[in-house]
């Protein structure tokens, strides 16, 4: 065999990169021509953001608007070591809303936050629901009372449509923990 029978037969590394770079390239003009050609394939649906840590959205808030004329306010109790929550509807005036009626009647239910710790203001930041307490209801907790009032809290605002995640703030800032949870991120909420 001659070295030009050679040379056709093996190709070398040059027919593998070229061969690669165009496998590369398809693969690239593919993707673009899908995502050119189909509706909604760049949007992100809104129960699926990741909310920006800092509290910070792209989205004006909008305060709680309701049409509900009762409300289920959650009262904790342990059935062994089980942390389980009864439910009891309260009325909620057209002036209430409906977010404070909830989480200030499960502060009321327990003995866990100080009695003057309230819900002073909660409206909607896209799918996040911002809860901003007072400034007694920053206090370290223990275990067990922290996970009761964070559980307290998911189970209040479940009820309400919409409503994916929970960002907890007092007088307006973003707090840490209450103990051992960590409060820097949104904590979700599971219908």
């Amino acid at each position: 065999m001659s070295n030009r029978a050679k040379k056709t037969r093996n190709g070398g590394p040059k027919t593998a990169a070229v061969l690669l770079a165009v496998c590369g390239l398809s693969l690239v003009g593919g993707v673009y021509a899908y995502m050119r050609s189909t509706p909604g394939a760049l949007e992100v649906p809104m129960a699926e953001r990741k909310v920006d840590p800092r509290g910070e959205s792209d989205k004006t808030s909008q305060t709680a608007r309701h049409t509900k004329t009762e409300v289920e306010v959650v009262s904790p109790h342990y059935d062994g070591e089980d942390l389980k929550f009864s439910r009891e509807k309260h009325p909620v005036a057209k002036t209430d809303n409906p977010y404070l009626k909830a989480v200030n009647g499960f502060l009321d239910s327990n003995s866990v936050a100080p009695k003057d710790a309230r819900l002073k203001d909660a409206k909607m930041d896209g799918p996040v629901l911002v809860l901003n307490f007072s400034p007694s209801f920053e206090t370290t907790y223990g275990t067990d009372d922290e996970r009761t009032l964070i559980n307290g809290i998911i189970e209040s605002v479940k009820q309400f449509e919409g409503v994916r995640a929970v960002r907890i703030m007092v007088d307006g800032h973003r707090i840490e923990t209450l103990g051992n949870i960590d409060l820097t991120e949104d904590l979700a909420v599971a219908p």
